[in-house]
């Protein structure tokens, strides 16, 4: 999993700041900024529409 991680912060990054950049150039810092924060707002529902991940059973807590 830390090999996809890696992939997506250090090889996919570069392509993100392309496309980006000229889009808040061209419509605006504060529009931009709302586009990536409904993208991250879908992209972590889509996550929750999973029933694997909504029925993960919950670790017992650690005792101090």
């Amino acid at each position: 999993m830390s090999a996809w991680d890696a992939i997506g912060s250090l090889v996919l990054a570069p392509a993100v700041y392309a496309v980006i950049g000229p889009l808040a150039d061209a419509i605006g810092i504060e529009a931009t900024l709302w586009i990536c924060s409904g993208v991250v707002f879908v992209a972590i529902s889509a996550q929750l529409l999973s029933r694997v991940v909504r029925e993960l059973p919950r670790l017992p807590s650690a005792q101090p």
